[in-house]
């Protein structure tokens, strides 16, 4: 059994129980929707996002942010 046929690249959580996940298969990138109820295929990349061999870090969220042009970050509080 090949265990590296599959690769979650990385994990983005947006919500309590929502994730966005980046995983490669067969060398193509994809990007699945995740909620407790379904996953969804949000997006096929032509080239890939972020290299799998290297260690993960914030790449595949600033290039998001940069694909989608808005901030994953809450506005600060005014209690």
């Amino acid at each position: 059994m090949n265990n590296n046929a599959i690769k979650v690249v990385s994990v983005m959580a947006l919500g309590a129980r929502e994730r966005l996940a980046l995983v490669e298969v067969g060398g193509q990138q994809i990007l699945l929707g995740i909620t407790p109820s379904a996953i969804r295929t949000l997006h096929v990349f032509d080239e890939p996002v972020v290299d799998a061999s290297n260690p993960p870090s914030g790449e595949f969220a600033r290039r998001l942010q940069g694909m989608i042009g808005k901030s994953w970050t809450s506005p600060a509080r005014k209690d």
